[in-house]
């Protein structure tokens, strides 16, 4: 009797034990439970709080870059619009057209001495004034081109005629385009194409026209060709410039816009058209 009250006094004193271990164990783990939840507690604030700390930087640093692409394509348009001016402002122009102003005096042409110089003072000042803006009116730019082609017509002595046509309601006072753009196309088809034909007939036509939204001109000539000339380094200089002023300005960089075709007729070279894709701005 006394042996079986021993040996389940000994039992009960085991699983006293064992529910202790049992215990400790539990408590154990919801200590760990609790750690782990105190610290992702404690990381989702500094995980939350990098992501937007990187969205931030990511933003700004966007933003930095794009203010910075804009900061290089002004200079870019600026750079470009400089050169297109002394571009335009060709000093064989300005010593080519004083000279026939100093040949008229010579002669004693008082008159067409001084029609010469006020067409020329004209154009210098309309270059001048234009000089700092990136668009005009297509009315004043014509107007400026007019002013040219008469000068040039006064110097060759009448060798040829121009036309300058507007088609599809085009509104020249709705419509702004960078200045003098045309004006060296022109020159090359003036000094290149018609000052080699040998008769007064030449014929210089400039032509604008709407296609599906876009503003195109077409400049066309009926010059005789000249090999050296054709391949002149700065007529090539002053396409490809012209190529990147209108890039700049339409941001098509990709898309064609300035092509070159020779005429044909029955006897062969008839002259040449250019076409060209004008970046236009409106009022609206």
């Amino acid at each position: 009797m006394l042996i079986c009250l021993l040996i389940s006094c000994i039992e009960v004193d085991i699983k006293a034990q064992s529910n202790d271990h049992s215990s400790l164990e539990e408590l154990l783990e919801r200590q760990e439970r609790q750690v782990v939840v105190v610290t992702l507690a404690a990381l989702v604030p500094v995980i939350v709080l990098f992501i937007f700390g990187f969205f931030f930087y990511y933003r700004i640093r966007r933003e930095a870059q794009f203010r910075e692409r804009e900061l290089e394509l002004k200079y870019a348009k600026s750079e470009m619009e400089m050169r297109a001016l002394r571009a335009q402002v060709n000093p064989h122009f300005i010593f080519n057209s004083l000279s026939s102003i100093q040949h008229a005096i010579h002669n004693k042409n008082t008159q067409q001495a001084e029609n010469h110089l006020v067409k020329f003072s004209r154009l210098i000042r309309q270059v001048l004034e234009h000089s700092s803006s990136s668009f005009i009116s297509l009315r004043e730019d014509v107007k400026i081109l007019e002013l040219y082609m008469d000068l040039e017509i006064l110097r060759l002595d009448g060798l040829f005629s121009y036309e300058i046509t507007f088609e599809d309601g085009i509104d020249q006072d709705e419509l702004f385009v960078p200045p003098l753009l045309l004006q060296p196309l022109i020159e090359n088809a003036i000094w290149h194409g018609l000052t080699n034909r040998t008769t007064a007939d030449g014929k210089l036509t400039i032509r604008f026209k709407d296609v599906e939204g876009t503003l195109m001109c077409y400049i066309t000539d009926n010059g005789v060709k000249n090999i050296e000339q054709s391949n002149h380094n700065s007529t090539s200089h002053g396409l490809r410039m012209i190529e990147e002023r209108v890039k700049l300005h339409s941001h098509k960089s990709n898309s064609k816009v300035l092509e070159l075709e020779e005429l044909k007729n029955s006897t062969g070279y008839a002259g040449m058209q250019v076409k060209v894709v004008m970046p236009v701005e409106t009022n609206e």
